[in-house]
């Protein structure tokens, strides 16, 4: 969007520029009174028409998909890695990794015994590229999946003291 911004600015700027000096060409020495013109025109005309056509052209890279964000809205289709074409420049690309990634935590318990038991549970997972979009969620913010993985409920029970046996007397 940034490019498509400083286009127009140059777009604008030139246009100003093209009918200021064309108005006054006497301010130009000799020969320049032709040439300045049409190369503030070209150049007016060209550099944002060169933004706009490599803007189209988008790239993603290998074990990614590009999630489309329009406006806050998620177009359902996702883009593959290579090359792509998009005509509507304005589309922002979220990358989401497909590849088989990791998730690791730590959870601390105690056995029947009441010894410490340190448990590191993994958890492999991968995002299927072709339900990428319904995983960004529909604002497309594109926070890994990672952030959603749910560990196991802590339990809310206190845990039992241990019973100490009736003293004799």
């Amino acid at each position: 969007m940034g490019k498509l911004i400083f286009a127009l600015f140059v777009l604008v700027v030139g246009l100003g520029v093209y009918g200021a000096i064309r108005r006054r060409p006497n301010l130009l020495p000799g020969g320049f009174g032709e040439l300045v013109p049409r190369t503030i025109m070209v150049v007016a005309i060209g550099v944002p028409a060169l933004v706009f056509l490599l803007s189209i052209f988008r790239v993603i890279p290998a074990g990614q998909v590009g999630v489309k964000v329009l406006f806050g809205q998620v177009d359902p289709s996702p883009l593959r890695e290579g090359l792509n074409v998009l005509w509507n420049p304005l589309y922002e690309i979220v990358p989401m990794d497909v590849r088989v990634l990791k998730h690791t935590a730590r959870y601390d318990a105690a056995s029947k015994d009441l010894q410490a038991v340190h448990v590191e549970m993994v958890l492999n997972y991968r995002v299927v590229a072709d339900r990428a979009p319904e995983v960004s969620g529909p604002s497309g913010s594109g926070t890994p999946a990672s952030s959603s993985i749910r560990g196991p409920r802590r339990s809310s029970r206190p845990t039992p003291r241990p019973t100490t046996p009736p003293r004799s007397s």
